[in-house]
C-alpha cells in the first residue's frame, strides 16, 4: 500500500497535468483526484489550492478562469520561462566582467532591451589594456607583443583565462622558450600581429579550467610549511594538499609558473620547503616578477 505522490511530487504534477490540458484547463475537482488527494471533496479543494499558492509564490502562472459561483477551472497561462535570481554585489561584479567581454549591442539587438547588460551597472576596476586584442591574438593565433615589468615580450598566445590575479593570457614566450602566464593587469603597449602570425606552440594537456591543473611541466612533488590558521586559505588558493605531516603540506605541481604566481598570492603565510630546484626557481621567479 502507498501513501501516494510525495509533496513536492504533486507540485511537478499539477504544472505538468495543466501544462498538457493548454488552454481547457482542469476542473479543480478532477486535478485534485490526478494528483492524489484524499479526504472530503472540501478538504481535497483545499489541499490542491495550497498547492497552487506554492506553485503560484515561484512564479508559475496558474489561474483560477471559471465563472463565479462554478467549480474553479484551473489554467497554467505560457509565460518567460526565465527564471530570475538574486545575486549578492561580488556576483553582480562577476557577471558585469563577464558582459563586459561580450557584444552588448549584438545582444541587445538579439534578444531585445529586456536582457540588456544595461542594468549591470556595477563598477569594476578599468584594466590597463584592452581585453579585446589579447582575446583576438588568442582566437586568431596571433602574435602578441606587449610590456611586462620594464620589458618587452613576445608571446605565442594558448588560451586566456581568469586567475587569482585577474584575467590573464597563457602561451610560449618566445625569448624564455617556456610556456608562460601573464596579467593583463600588468602588460602595457599591447600589440598583435596579423592573423596566423603565432607559432603553432599547441596547448598545454588540461585536467580542468584552473592553469595549475594543467600538463605543462613534469610532475613533481612540492612540499610547503603551512602555519595552523592559514591552512584554510592556502587550501582556497591552491587547492587541498596530496598529504599533510605536521605542519608541513604536499601539492603535486604540473604547472611551475601558476604555482609560483599562487605562492605570490598566498604570501607570507606558506614557505616552500622542498625540493631544492623548484626553490632556485621560484627565487628565479621572483627577481623576475617582482619590481
Amino acid at each position: 500500500m502507498t501513501d501516494g505522490p510525495r509533496p513536492l511530487q504533486r507540485l511537478v504534477m499539477v504544472t505538468g497535468i495543466l501544462a498538457a490540458a493548454g488552454p481547457a484547463g482542469r476542473p479543480a475537482g478532477e486535478l485534485a483526484d490526478a494528483v492524489g488527494f484524499r479526504g472530503t471533496p472540501e478538504s481535497r479543494r483545499e489541499q490542491l489550492a495550497r498547492c497552487i499558492r506554492d506553485l503560484q509564490a515561484v512564479g508559475v502562472d496558474i489561474a483560477n478562469v471559471a465563472a463565479r459561483g462554478q467549480e474553479a477551472l484551473w489554467v497554467l497561462r505560457p509565460r518567460d520561462s526565465r527564471i530570475r535570481l538574486a545575486f549578492t554585489p561580488e556576483q553582480q561584479a562577476e557577471l558585469a566582467r563577464a558582459a563586459l567581454l561580450s557584444d552588448r549591442d549584438r545582444l541587445v539587438h538579439e534578444l531585445g532591451p529586456a536582457v540588456a547588460v544595461a542594468d549591470l551597472d556595477v563598477h569594476t576596476p578599468a584594466l590597463p589594456v584592452d581585453v579585446d586584442p589579447v582575446l583576438r591574438a588568442v582566437t586568431a593565433r596571433c602574435a602578441l607583443r606587449f610590456g611586462y615589468n620594464g620589458r618587452e615580450r613576445v608571446l605565442d598566445p594558448v588560451a586566456m583565462q581568469r586567475g587569482p590575479g585577474g584575467w590573464a593570457v597563457s602561451g610560449v614566450d618566445r625569448a624564455a622558450g617556456q610556456y608562460r602566464t601573464y596579467y593583463l593587469a600588468r602588460m602595457s603597449d599591447v600589440a598583435t600581429g596579423p592573423p596566423g602570425s603565432a607559432r603553432d606552440v599547441g596547448g598545454a594537456p588540461r585536467r580542468g579550467a584552473d592553469p595549475l591543473s594543467w600538463q605543462v611541466d613534469p610532475p613533481l612533488d612540492a612540499v610547503l610549511q603551512v602555519a595552523p590558521e592559514y591552512e584554510r586559505d592556502v587550501a582556497h588558493l591552491l587547492g587541498p594538499p596530496r598529504h599533510r605531516d605536521g605542519g608541513e603540506s604536499t601539492y603535486l605541481v604540473t604547472n611551475r609558473w601558476a604555482f609560483f604566481a599562487r605562492l605570490v598570492e598566498v604570501g607570507e603565510r606558506v614557505r616552500l620547503v622542498a625540493p631544492e630546484p623548484l626553490r632556485i626557481q621560484f627565487a628565479d621567479f621572483l627577481r623576475e616578477a617582482l619590481p
